[in-house]
């Protein structure tokens, strides 16, 4: 949305990563193959370690197969022990997390809000499901951080959604229903306190962000910077979110490529 490039000649961060002598690994809880998929997975295909969790093809929002627990995004932090560990790593996780149909995106025992009540509407019972698989990824993403921030070389954790749910709605994600609810993503940043202590500007221009206006594009320029890569051929000050020349301007951020001006409201 924010560069004339063409898909077929731009790099993809993993592709930028091996060629700055990074090990890549693709950790994923997605179908490899599928309407939604394949994009993704020619992407994955350049990591130089991969795990997949399954195989099946197709969109999983099949609840036929999908509430059996080997589907559950919990199911990849054990995984986290196989990875062949270096001094240089980009590892990416790639979590279900809340894709409809929510109520099977988490155990039953992990269901807070309550879901089987009588007395409940078909709305509110939607509801609790996705208040249910928000909470359940929060879970997975502590337990994702408690193992990798005990590796020896961690510098940061990073942690977007690729798009929200139009919940109060209850559309989902369905562009043909498009709702600015769904263009609303957690993002953070978790550092360790050798890589603040290294990169102190960083971490103070990100905390200076926390307002600004950002779409997940962008993430490739933030993450090459995080990264410490750098080439004149890729860089683009103005969309690197840890930076000072970003532009937050918010009149130019786009969503839905580039389809619709992202609403300046809070």
């Amino acid at each position: 949305q924010y560069n004339n490039i063409n898909l077929d000649e731009a790099y993809s961060l993993i592709d930028i990563a091996n060629a700055a002598g990074y090990d890549t690994v693709w950790l994923s809880n997605q179908v490899q193959y599928g309407l939604a998929d394949t994009p993704i997975t020619v992407i994955a295909s350049s990591a130089k370690q991969q795990i997949w969790l399954h195989d099946k093809v197709g969109h999983l929002k099949d609840g036929r197969y999908l509430d059996m627990p080997e589907f559950y995004d919990g199911n990849l932090i054990p995984e986290l022990d196989k990875i062949k560990m270096s001094d240089r790593m980009l590892i990416v996780i790639h979590l279900m997390g809340s894709h409809n149909s929510y109520k099977v995106r988490y155990p039953e025992n992990y269901e807070v809000y309550d879901t089987s009540s009588s007395e409940i509407s078909k709305e509110d019972k939607n509801t609790a499901e996705y208040d249910n698989s928000v909470r359940y990824t929060d879970y997975v993403l502590e337990a994702i951080y408690k193992k990798v921030k005990d590796v020896p070389e961690f510098k940061v954790m990073v942690y977007f959604s690729d798009h929200g749910e139009g919940i109060d709605e209850h559309v989902g994600h369905d562009i043909n229903r498009f709702n600015y609810q769904m263009t609303r993503i957690p993002m953070f940043f978790i550092m360790s306190n050798s890589y603040i202590d290294k990169h102190k500007g960083k971490y103070n221009v990100l905390l200076e962000r926390k307002e600004s206006y950002f779409t997940n594009d962008l993430i490739f320029n933030t993450m090459i910077d995080m990264m410490d890569i750098h080439s004149n051929e890729i860089d683009e000050p103005n969309n690197i979110l840890s930076e000072i020349t970003y532009d937050k301007n918010p009149s130019r951020f786009k969503t839905l490529y580039g389809k619709y001006a992202v609403p300046l409201d809070k």
